[in-house]
């Protein structure tokens, strides 16, 4: 019975959620004048989609020790139906998408992690650790040219959890693969500059990385009659690392 009704509240939370973003489209912040009784039915909604989110949020938390678990050691198939229930939740998740959807691809189902992935990126078009996520799987699957494509995404992007040295690392690592061997050394640069700065300086912004970028490239120019590749610097975190 207890987990009959425990279904049956994350099915109307769902539903509330699918409401909320299929009919409604708006935050509970917007001024809402003129609406009637739709404006009451969307507050309501509103409400529903928090508490979507915050149970999601809740879930992940507690299954915080499981996710560190399966970063080091054996994937745990049982695992997946949770995080798939959480992505759910919250289809903002980005962190349950990564997590879930290297783990599928780990047990063996890569088409579904790289499909899985890609419906991270439709709810999350921004996210540079998606497509990071994403490049990677083209790249153990040997197709270079889509993980190289994938990476360029992820370093247009504003970074999350995977820092833009890895991006740059991953770039480097594409590039080697398909023979372009001077365009790989050019990441492995980019890819030193970013870690060195920010390694001095944990707080530094874009324009900062940007403006010691440009410096190196003067001298990289003078010496090789070219400059480093620099799109994965477009922006950087201060809270990459």
């Amino acid at each position: 019975m207890k987990k009959t009704v425990i279904v049956l509240i994350v099915v109307l939370l769902l539903a509330a959620g699918f409401l909320e973003w299929g009919v409604d489209r708006r935050s509970a912040q917007v001024n809402e004048e003129g609406g009637g009784e739709f404006n009451n039915a969307a507050r309501v909604l509103d409400f529903l989609g928090g508490v979507r989110q915050y149970l999601a949020y809740s879930f992940f938390i507690k299954a915080d020790r499981l996710s560190h678990e399966y970063s080091v050691s054996v994937n745990n198939p049982e695992l997946v139906p949770y995080f798939f229930l959480i992505t759910m939740l919250d289809p903002q998740y980005v962190r349950a998408y990564y997590v879930v959807s290297g783990m599928v691809f780990d047990l063996g189902y890569e088409q579904e992690a790289i499909d899985y992935v890609k419906d991270g990126l439709q709810a999350n078009p921004e996210s540079s650790d998606l497509y990071y996520s994403l490049g990677m799987m083209y790249f153990q699957q040997g197709r270079y040219e889509e993980a190289l494509e994938a990476f360029n995404e992820a370093a247009a992007r504003e970074p999350g959890d995977v820092s833009i040295m890895n991006i740059d690392q991953a770039l480097a690592a594409c590039y080697r693969a398909l023979g372009r061997s001077g365009e790989a050394a050019q990441s492995i640069v980019a890819a030193g500059i970013a870690y060195n700065l920010l390694k001095l300086e944990p707080y530094a912004d874009s324009d900062t990385v940007r403006g010691f970028v440009n410096s190196v490239n003067i001298y990289w120019s003078l010496a090789h009659g070219d400059s480093i590749a620099d799109d994965g610097l477009e922006k950087v975190d201060s809270s990459n690392h």
